[in-house]
């Protein structure tokens, strides 16, 4: 309570609950789109100590009117949330996710090494994605998808060199 937080907004479930309470809070000003504007940010912040003190004096003055602090509205929020859901059910109007492919995409997303580069940096992150799904493709077809991987990927990912070759071991395997 009550010291401002610098946070890089990405892609991490970290970072975008940072992000949000700190834009909760009122502090959009410590909020950095990118690992460059971060680290400039963080050297600006600490050579200037009086502004440091202006986020930690705005944040002692919003505690108590701050979207961040407001428990009153956020249970109401949550119980309008809850008569939704509740109605949503009634009416027989559920959300039907597809999940075709799931598991290739939970392994593509914990094969990437945080430590090795923030995901952030990529600078095309669905084809980031397509590349490593074409990957498990050839192993293993996968078949289309509503989310990244359509048809015209399949094609692409059959038609790479080598692909062919990929496909007689897929057979000779079994």
């Amino acid at each position: 309570m009550g010291v401002p937080v610098l946070t890089l907004s990405g892609r991490g479930f970290a970072s975008r609950v940072c992000g949000s309470l700190v834009r909760s809070a009122g502090l959009e000003g410590l909020i950095c789109d990118t690992p460059e504007a971060f680290v400039e940010r963080a050297v600006a912040l600490a050579a200037d100590p009086a502004e440091i003190a202006a986020y930690k004096a705005q944040l002692a003055a919003g505690r108590e009117s701050c979207t961040l602090f407001d428990m009153d509205r956020l249970a109401r929020r949550l119980e309008g949330l809850y008569r939704e859901m509740a109605a949503d059910h009634r009416r027989d109007k559920l959300p039907r996710p597809d999940l075709t492919n799931l598991e290739a995409y939970f392994r593509v997303g914990i094969e990437h090494d945080p430590d090795k580069g923030e995901m952030l940096a990529v600078s095309d992150y669905h084809g980031h994605y397509r590349d490593r799904l074409a990957l498990r493709h050839l192993a293993r077809p996968l078949p289309p998808d509503r989310r990244l991987w359509s048809e015209a990927d399949i094609a692409r990912a059959d038609s790479q060199p080598g692909a062919s070759d990929a496909a007689s071991i897929r057979l000779a395997v079994g």
